[in-house]
């Protein structure tokens, strides 16, 4: 399940030395059972937990997994088909024909969207081998989860890749992995995981052979939204709504809305866009 790796001595007259640092390495298909896999000795005691290792599926492997990538064009400037979804079919070898490819381009992207909301604490990702100059274009990379489409504004998982990590990827063991760990509290919360280059004044190429991401506990539920503060002789048709529905409001006798965009929707606890919608004196007209 994992190799358990210490700082100095583990132990003296059989209790753990002040100071010890303990992490535990797990194995392909585990991960840490709690936080990011490390503890501190202190007092004779292990702090917080004993590191140990607990078996989690590849969340990117679930059918319903949605994967995208910055587009390429035909000489027409018509999108050809996407083959995101090698980096998500399971299988981690190197060769070109089994990974996912963008064109070469500035700050190329690659995303994959969960039916579900889970507590995301790790995603590993498995790098190009063939050739040198396509192995380091994944210097700089950022792994971000969250719930936004917009992948820039989600948080930022563990450290962008570095050029150690690449370079210390093997064909025995060419995997990277990133704990997605923020103010010392392991996992962010959501269903969208990106990689992507940022902005640079150089273009490049991104190629995943695979990514998986693994989580800690079952699904989490998305984020409700209470109804918000309405207009005058507007009324909410209910208290709070469901992540994903638009806001329901009916106008009193006399009133009909008056609009000119789509009412606000629910995301993840937050209405989006503002609402511009008034009742103006006139027949009455329910939205549902």
């Amino acid at each position: 399940m994992g190799l358990v790796n210490y700082t100095r001595k583990a132990e003296r007259n059989g209790k753990c030395s002040h100071g010890t640092v303990v992490t535990v390495n797990c194995d392909s298909g585990y991960v840490p059972a709690f936080g990011n896999g490390t503890s501190v000795c202190n007092a004779s005691r292990w702090w917080k937990v004993i590191p140990t290792c607990t078996q989690s599926r590849n969340k990117l492997l679930d059918p319903h997994t949605q994967t995208s990538q910055t587009p390429t064009k035909n000489k027409n400037n018509r999108a050809v088909v996407s083959n995101a979804w090698l980096a998500r079919d399971g299988n981690t070898d190197s060769a070109p024909q089994f990974c996912s490819r963008t064109p070469l381009t500035y700050h190329p992207w690659w995303k994959a969207v969960l039916k579900n909301i889970y507590n995301i604490t790790l995603v590993k990702i498995y790098n190009r081998l063939d050739r040198e100059d396509h192995r380091f274009d994944l210097v700089g990379a950022e792994i971000r989860v969250g719930v936004n489409e917009d992948y820039t504004t989600n948080l930022l998982c563990g450290e962008p890749v570095t050029r150690r990590q690449i370079e210390n990827s093997t064909e025995a063991n060419h995997g990277i992995t990133i704990i997605c760990e923020r103010e010392g509290i392991t996992g962010i919360r959501g269903n969208i995981i990106s990689v992507h280059i940022p902005k640079i004044n150089e273009r490049r190429e991104l190629s995943l052979c695979e990514v998986e991401v693994y989580q800690q506990g079952e699904p989490i539920p998305a984020r409700s939204c209470k109804a918000p503060d309405l207009p005058d002789h507007m009324t909410p048709l209910r208290s709070r709504f469901p992540h994903g529905t638009l806001l329901n409001v009916s106008c009193e006798d006399g009133f009909q809305l008056s609009t000119n965009q789509e009412l606000p929707r629910c995301h993840e606890g937050d209405w989006s866009p503002p609402l511009a919608a008034t009742c103006q004196r006139g027949r009455q007209w329910n939205v549902k």
